[in-house]
């Protein structure tokens, strides 16, 4: 028999286990379940590949490229949207604050920016699947 087996045979009936990294024979709570490698050589490699690999560190970037995106698909600038967000709600004139800004609605039939309105309207209108027809029909049935 070949020492490798030899070893893992010993290991498994004395509750160890061999690292993969370091070779050595080291008791099962050092290793996460089903990793090869011993915690303490898997925390040096993760420590390792982050030093060599570091994240582009933009704060905010991912709600810059929204908000990008959101302009863009309603045909207006970014820095337009920025300034309109902050605007009260179209529909209620509820303010718009730092932490609860309004969203940007499109008209339904020409796809261009309309306008904005806050969180609690722009779900009213998605609930009516966006038809001004039947808004119009909400509206005629509460006017009786």
């Amino acid at each position: 028999m070949s020492q490798w087996y030899l070893m893992k045979r010993y290991a498994r009936v004395m509750e160890l286990r061999t690292c993969s990294t370091c070779f050595t024979d080291k008791p099962l709570a050092e290793f996460q379940a089903g990793r090869k490698q011993c915690t303490t050589c898997r925390n040096a490699t993760r420590t390792r590949l982050r030093a060599a690999n570091p994240k582009p560190a933009t704060p905010g970037s991912h709600i810059d490229e929204r908000l990008r995106r959101t302009a863009k698909t309603l045909g207006i600038t970014p820095e337009r949207f920025a300034i309109e967000r902050m605007k009260p709600c179209a529909a209620c004139a509820k303010e718009a604050t730092q932490e609860t800004p309004n969203t940007g609605v499109a008209d339904p039939t020409t796809g261009q920016f309309a306008g904005t309105v806050c969180l609690s309207c722009a779900k009213g209108f998605a609930f009516l699947g966006k038809d001004p027809e039947r808004l119009a029909n909400l509206l005629a049935l509460f006017e009786h």
